[in-house]
């Protein structure tokens, strides 16, 4: 990934490289040809009428000497575009340059066109050109040139027309014109010819391949408001934000502001997108993108506006005092707790400071910060966008003393809330884990007994018991000791059999895994590298596990993903009745861990079935009149319509391959029911991280690799401005 960045970097730097100079549009120039009759000068003219021809100062089509009124012959002075410096690298032309002649007269006019591309609607251009009237031995001067400048369209408008009048003061005269015209579409058309009022007469126009005016007041240096950026980090850590917030406003209507490592206008811009800047000298130039112009030219290339990023080296200040005891019972040392009042002032999101065991920050940064063992800690400044230090030593330390070891587990009872529960149809089992209410100390585990004295046996899942009454301790497998001999963290637990269940035949599909062809999902994360991705354990804060899920043999078959089903109240649809964590099949079945439909308890009202994802939207059914036993059958994949939609929402699902899907994009853990911005910074961080053998909710395609495949998806989804009509309630 970071080759193919820098591969695209280089790329911009040189188109940029190439393209610094005044002019977006580049024009057919009259000097790219050698003298001839018959012909223009280069292929982007079409001959309209009659028979144009390329000449120079000496002879019209390099055949028929020019001559003065009074008929001798003569040379003509350099035209414009010699004078302008453009015609000095064209090889077949001398220093005086080629231009092209229009003849007219009683006999027809030469008429000559050609077409440029590349303009913005609206925006006012200013072109220059040359023109001169002439005449050879057997004919007069041309007595007007005329330049019509039009739209490129089914039906062309006339933009402006252009039109120079000569007479006994002006023959053999080189004028240089301006001419303001402003597009209405992207491509221009611009129509050359002449007249002779007696006899037939030559005019001569000379345009050079860059005539448009930049728009930006030429030689406008930038302004800044800060000449210097100060930064604790010596990578490049410093955002564009930091670079434009330097530049002094208003800026010149339409103009931008591009960054270049060098004073010299044919530097390459420095590109943001990929990387951020670190120490150094930057300049600032401002630029037009209506033609790609530069306020400082090919006359005038130094920028004096001047930013300096500079690094000072910054140790993290502490706290007096560098030594630290903890005592029994306490087997933990939070280190940030030594730092000086205000260390964190100034940081930068991404950046923040990191304890290692060691002053040159080998190894593996402490863990959370807290120390667990005696040693000597050191502290530095970090910036995780860059993986860079403000110092390469710290003399930022302190030193812990834990006393001798000692039980882990405390002396500390256990508190749990409540202390009875009775299961929830149609689960017949209690979670114990969930009545846990205190802190549990590092390196120890809640353990159950069915005894309040710790002995056998031991409850070997907590999650799911029957009924009974179990007794809670806090067990220190190291020293294999327990927080008191007799516990008084009792939950009682007491069964409720259920009522008739509804059985409900339940099809949602998912946006991302219908990436490929047919009417199936894929079930990549079940497959993948052999060994498959998908978490036995329901990822939606639920007891539902399945230890058999990555393999396509096991009881339910193949798997797509976990998914989320609630029962709502059709009437108060914010109200959840029910709610159970399933398993996914590429055909969009929604199955429990056997395999089989799932079952419900029954509902006296109408209801509202939601299906949730992980990291696609969630949808809500219609209004489900009977739920009260049997068999419910609900298909969400046979029409968009399946999906409620109220208050005008936007579209709830996406047709693939002819089944309609929940959309991808609500990625943020907290699953807000919106694509937005909080999901694209999640997908950026994991992005960057180039995750790959990952069960992540970035990975939009599911296909177990954060890529640019993802971006593209969640990219499209953003921009539709998604959410779920869920929001509502």
């Amino acid at each position: 990934m970071k080759r193919k960045l820098l591969t695209i970097t280089l790329l911009l730097g040189v188109l940029l490289l190439c393209n610094v100079f005044s002019y977006g549009q580049f024009f057919p120039g009259t000097m790219q040809h050698s003298p001839c009759t018959s012909c223009v000068p280069s292929a982007g003219y079409s001959v309209i009428s009659g028979f144009p021809s390329v000449s120079n100062k000496n002879f019209q089509g390099g055949q028929n000497l020019w001559k003065s009124a009074q008929g001798s012959t003569i040379e003509l002075s350099p035209s414009p575009s010699v004078t302008e410096g453009q015609q000095t690298n064209y090889i077949g032309t001398n220093t005086y340059g080629t231009f092209l002649t229009l003849q007219s007269g009683p006999a027809g006019k030469d008429k000559v066109k050609f077409v440029v591309s590349g303009f913005i609607p609206g925006v006012q251009y200013t072109m220059e050109y040359g023109v001169i009237s002439t005449r050879t031995q057997l004919s007069s001067f041309g007595s007007s040139a005329t330049m019509d400048i039009g739209s490129v369209e089914q039906n062309p408008i006339l933009l402006t027309k252009s039109q120079v009048n000569f007479d006994a003061n002006s023959y053999n005269k080189w004028q240089l014109r301006y001419v303001q015209f402003t597009p209405t579409t992207t491509q221009v058309s611009f129509t050359l010819y002449g007249n002779t009022d007696v006899g037939t007469g030559f005019v001569n126009f000379d345009i050079w391949d860059k005539p448009l005016h930049c728009i930006l007041p030429p030689g406008k240096q930038v302004e800044l408001t800060k000449t210097t950026v100060n930064t604790k980090f010596p990578c490049s850590d410093v955002g564009e934000g930091a670079f434009n917030s330097a530049v002094k406003i208003p800026l010149p209507t339409g103009a931008s502001v591009v960054w270049k490592n060098s004073d010299n206008l044919s530097a390459p811009n420095i590109p943001f997108s990929a990387t951020e800047h670190g120490p150094g000298e930057y300049y600032a130039f401002y630029y037009h993108p209506a033609n790609s112009c530069y306020s400082l030219d090919a006359g005038n290339l130094q920028s004096n506006a001047k930013l300096t990023i500079t690094h000072t080296p910054t140790q993290v200040p502490l706290n007096l005092g560098n030594s630290v005891t903890v005592h029994c019972p306490d087997l933990t040392y939070l280190l940030d707790a030594k730092l000086f009042p205000g260390a964190y002032n100034g940081l930068s999101p991404g950046q923040t400071i990191k304890w290692y065991g060691d002053s040159e920050h080998q190894g593996q940064a402490v863990p959370n910060s807290i120390a667990t063992m005696s040693g000597t800690y050191y502290a530095f400044y970090y910036d995780s966008e860059t993986n860079c230090f403000s110092v390469p030593t710290s003399t930022s330390a302190v030193i812990v003393k834990f006393d001798s070891p000692c039980c882990k587990a405390g002396t500390a009872q256990v508190t749990v809330q409540p202390s009875s529960i009775t299961n929830t149809c149609p689960i017949l089992t209690a979670d114990l884990t969930k009545t846990v209410t205190s802190n549990v100390p590092p390196n120890t585990q809640v353990v159950w007994f069915n005894n309040p004295t710790h002995t056998a046996p031991k409850v070997n899942d907590p999650t799911a018991v029957g009924a009974g009454t179990y007794y809670a301790f806090i067990y220190d497998q190291a020293l294999d000791c327990y927080n008191t001999d007799n516990s008084t963290a009792q939950v009682k637990v007491t069964q409720n059999l259920c009522a008739t269940n509804v059985q409900l035949n339940l099809k949602a599909g998912l946006q991302g895994a219908m990436s490929g062809a047919g009417a199936k999902m894929r079930n990549d994360l079940q497959t993948y590298g052999g060994t498959g991705l998908l978490p036995t354990g329901a990822p939606y804060g639920m007891s539902s596990s399945y230890p058999s899920i990555n393999n396509p043999a096991g009881a339910v078959g193949e798997v797509v993903d976990w998914v989320l089903v609630e029962v709502r109240s059709a009437s108060s649809p914010q109200t959840v009745l029910q709610s159970a964590a399933l398993l996914l099949k590429p055909d969009g079945s929604i199955v429990n861990r056997n395999g089989l439909a799932p079952t419900f308890n029954n509902q006296a009202g109408a209801v509202r079935l939601v299906v949730k994802h992980r990291n696609h939207l969630a949808i809500m059914s219609n209004p489900i009149q009977s739920f009260s036993s049997g068999t419910v059958s609900y298909d969400f994949t046979t029409g968009v319509s399946q999906a409620a939609n109220v208050l005008g929402d936007p579209v709830q699902m996406i047709q693939k391959n002819g089944v309609w899907c929940m959309q991808s994009g609500d990625l943020n853990s907290n699953q807000d029911m919106v694509v937005d911005g909080s999901d694209g910074a999640y997908f950026k961080s994991q992005f960057k991280a180039g995750l790959f053998d990952t069960y992540n909710p970035a990975d939009t395609n599911m296909d177990g690799i954060v890529d640019g495949l993802d971006g593209s998806l969640f990219k499209t989804n953003f921009l539709l401005g998604l959410y779920s009509t869920i929001i509502n309630y």
